[in-house]
């Protein structure tokens, strides 16, 4: 692949959000330049983000604990903490 993208078309790329990519930025682990027709916007490398790709860089894979279902809605049970009623949840429900 060969060309630019911009910071946006980059997040989509990689999977992760545009603060993601302009973190990135930051750091160095990515560079950009800007697009000469739009000042305001920045061009990024198809390769480099082909080789954050290849480094894991991405997206991070979901957990367990981030990828199973969450329970939401309304309990009248006013003696009945949240982190105590997760904590029932994920003892006694497991994802299929």
């Amino acid at each position: 692949m060969q060309g630019t993208v911009t910071v946006t078309e980059a997040a989509r790329l990689l999977g992760v959000s545009r603060s993601k990519i302009w973190n990135l930025l930051r750091e160095g682990a990515l560079t950009a330049r800007s697009n000469p027709l739009d000042r305001r916007q920045r061009l990024i490398e198809i390769e480099a983000i082909e080789a954050l790709r290849q480094q894991g860089r991405g997206a991070s894979p979901p957990t367990a604990r981030n990828s199973a279902l969450r329970l939401v809605g309304i309990v009248s049970e006013p003696s009945l903490q949240s982190a105590d009623f997760e904590g029932t949840m994920e003892r006694h429900w497991r994802p299929a």
